[in-house]
């Protein structure tokens, strides 16, 4: 069965497409359009999910065009929530909090609003000010994973261990297609418990890898993303991280092999990882591409 309002929507995709691509006057038309004939959060989650993947280069561009035109438009209360996600999602948290709080009180209604919004309060420090939107975001969302492990995360910072488990294993039982792993930069005490819960789990594997890096934790990552490795040989991610910690705790010559295989399976087709993630692959890769030439 088509999506309803199906010519709403890839109008919608063709507008994220256009911003993303930085020609956001051409984008805007599309994205009014699509989200006037459908205001509610259903429409925004499947255009905004395009734009979270997008490189930090690419999002921060799109933040700051929405963010100037929101305040020219005050009465679409869309574009507030798409550039403080956008903020949210290169790591602005301090500058997305304002506008995502406006977003929120027009959109009193949206979880994906209320819990952006927690987010941001939560990676600015403000846990008990997060406190309350995430309940607001798990009772407009029940069914949602996201809203419980945030809250979950907020938990834990103040204190409140049981009640954070609690929501830690709704959020794994509300995850049923598996997607917290391939996003979860939040905390780090969720990332630990997915990859605790998950072990088969690859990605979730990854994900805390991953966050462990990002939190200067390199020995840690080190031995999680050693048995990756071993679990997914022929995962070129797993190698390009694991060399990226190696790398980290002086271990240079271990990291340029598992750099370099990471490197022979890229060019077989398997996906590596994120160049912001390891930016010393993306160094080497960059390198060795030039002499493969």
């Amino acid at each position: 069965a088509l999506w309803p309002r199906q010519m709403e929507l890839t109008r919608g995709l063709r507008g994220v497409a256009l911003a993303l691509l930085g020609r956001w006057e051409e984008s805007f038309p599309d994205l009014e359009a699509a989200l006037a004939a459908d205001p509610g959060p259903r429409m925004l989650l499947r255009l905004w999910g395009h734009v979270a993947a997008a490189p930090t280069a690419v999002l921060s561009r799109l933040a700051e065009n929405a963010e100037r035109e929101a305040a020219c438009r005050p009465q679409l209360s869309w574009l507030p929530l798409l550039a403080g996600s956008a903020w949210l999602y290169v790591e602005r948290p301090r500058r997305a909090a304002p506008l995502l709080e406006a977003a929120a009180a027009a959109r009193p209604t949206d979880p994906y609003a209320h819990m952006n919004l927690g987010a941001a309060l939560l990676k600015d420090g403000r846990p008990a000010v997060a406190l309350p939107v995430l309940d607001r975001a798990v009772a407009l969302a029940p069914a949602l994973a996201r809203p419980c492990a945030l809250r979950g995360e907020v938990l834990v910072r103040l204190g409140r261990r049981e009640e954070a488990g609690r929501d830690f294993a709704a959020a794994v039982a509300l995850d049923r297609e598996g997607s917290l792993p391939r996003n979860w930069s939040d905390g780090l005490v969720f990332s630990e418990y997915l990859a605790e819960h998950r072990p088969q789990d690859v990605q979730a594997q990854l994900n805390h890898g991953r966050n462990l890096l990002n939190a200067f934790s390199p020995f840690a990552a080190r031995a999680l993303l050693e048995r990756v490795a071993a679990q997914a040989p022929g995962r070129a991610e797993a190698h390009a991280l694991l060399g990226e910690a190696l790398l980290y705790i002086g271990r240079a010559p271990s990291a340029l092999r598992a750099f370099r295989r990471a490197f022979e399976l890229e060019r077989t087709g398997e996906a590596g990882a994120n160049s912001e993630d390891a930016p010393a692959y993306a160094a080497y890769r960059a390198i060795a591409s030039w002499a493969a030439r």
